[in-house]
């Protein structure tokens, strides 16, 4: 499983490359910004994880349930060009007031500098609309 869900993510000028270096899962893939339609990052699972289920309790028992095999941080980012490629992303931290960094939300904000459609998952959210608000580009 961490040979799958282990992918680093370097950003580039002109392009972006996702690199595994896990042995035996071993792997790097390149976009072109001019190539990627679409790019969204999917912060945390438990944000869509039974959205279509109607029970609150139901929702909060399958939740409760999946945390014991999904860990709580985990990320994914997807790409569209002429096909759609999803990678998990572990590794990579939120911006909780301890972390370090670099976080999740600065690869975000370095994406917006460099592609005009990045989003999140949950776009309604007042915490992905600050951020996107953040990285509008500002007119002179």
């Amino acid at each position: 499983m961490t040979g799958i869900v282990n992918n680093d993510i370097v950003v580039f000028e002109t392009k972006i490359e996702i690199v595994n270096r896990i042995p035996f899962f071993r792997k790097r893939t390149l976009f072109q910004y001019s190539e990627i339609k679409e790019i969204t990052l999917r912060h945390d699972w438990t944000e869509t994880l039974g959205s279509k289920i109607k029970s609150r309790r139901y929702r909060y028992v399958l939740k409760e349930l999946a945390q014991i095999v999904i860990p709580y941080n985990f990320k994914w980012i997807r790409f569209v060009t002429v096909r759609e490629f999803k990678f998990y992303c572990f590794g990579i931290d939120y911006d909780y007031y301890d972390n370090k960094g670099p976080l999740f939300e600065d690869l975000y904000k370095e994406l917006r500098k460099k592609h005009k459609f990045v989003m999140w998952t949950n776009e309604g959210s007042p915490f992905y609309a600050r951020l996107k608000k953040l990285t509008e580009p500002t007119v002179p």
